[in-house]
């Protein structure tokens, strides 16, 4: 199944940066939980997770790094 993510990001994993996505003000805020579900799921943290992140929640690659 092909994601928004790019299949990069698991369903599950997905659902809940959405779910912690709705939990701030702007999606912005909830990049460090977003890349600690990624992080869990995947081991760590390389440039096609930040890639998957940036695109869940409508961010630029480079405000997933600030």
């Amino acid at each position: 199944m092909t994601t928004a993510s790019g299949g990069i990001l698991s369903e599950s994993i997905l659902q809940k940066i959405e779910t912690e996505a709705g939990k701030y003000p702007t999606r912005r805020a909830a990049v460090k939980s977003a890349l600690r579900y990624a992080q869990a799921e995947h081991g760590w943290i390389n440039e096609d997770v930040v890639g998957a992140v940036a695109e869940v929640l409508s961010l630029e690659r480079i405000e997933v790094f600030e």
